[in-house]
């Protein structure tokens, strides 16, 4: 996605400068411990939003983006899996 933005940018002729106009909130080049999205958990309630909606029943209201707290690699190596919560 970054390189996909990046190009949209230069087309624009838009320069991104990193912690000026554009910011790396979880990259692997972030040092660690940090706090890292989940994307499979996301993904899954993201999916399940649309199955709602596409069956005409009521959406939640709010969802919370669910972010961990990875002490190293191996942390974000375990939440590969798709876990519901």
């Amino acid at each position: 996605m970054a390189d996909a933005a990046a190009a949209a940018a230069r087309q624009n002729g838009v320069e991104l400068v990193r912690n000026r106009n554009c910011f790396v909130t979880c990259s692997q080049e972030n040092n660690f411990p940090h706090w890292s999205q989940d994307p499979f958990t996301m993904g899954f309630h993201a999916w399940e939003v649309m199955r709602k909606i596409l069956n005409g029943e009521k959406p939640p209201p709010l969802l919370r983006v669910p972010y961990f707290y990875a002490e190293n690699e191996n942390d974000l190596l375990e939440r590969q899996q798709l876990v519901p919560v």
